[in-house]
């Protein structure tokens, strides 16, 4: 959520407001804290070892940086087409979307293993 807000925060302040950095940078620490997260969570769960969730986290980060190769050409062309300020609300709404997702994600924890037993 705090990726949702700070990038809707930094389409609607004006540029030359004092705030746009710390808009800006509270989006760049929303944008990696969920890191940590995503490593707990895939360790809890069952048959998980840590090689797999190193297998996967390299997987998503090796497909994630290979299109980054790729994100400004594509950018620049979705931007031509419907112009910046369309696409960068498109893409606060895509954020918005993936963390109303994770709400759905199973629970993996201490609380899903007592509800087990």
């Amino acid at each position: 959520m705090l990726m949702f807000v700070c990038a809707l925060g930094a389409l609607l302040i004006s540029p030359d407001n004092a705030f746009l950095p710390v808009v800006v940078g509270l989006l760049g620490f929303g944008s990696a804290s969920h890191n940590s997260l995503w490593m707990g969570v895939t360790m809890e769960m069952d048959n998980s070892t840590p090689a797999i969730v190193t297998g996967s986290y390299t997987l998503v980060f090796g497909v994630g940086y290979g299109a980054s190769i790729l994100s400004p050409m594509v950018y620049g062309w979705l931007v031509d087409s419907y112009g910046p300020q369309n696409i960068l609300i498109a893409c606060c709404f895509m954020i918005l979307a993936a963390g109303i997702g994770c709400i759905f994600l199973p629970e993996t924890g201490m609380r899903a293993q007592s509800k087990k037993a």
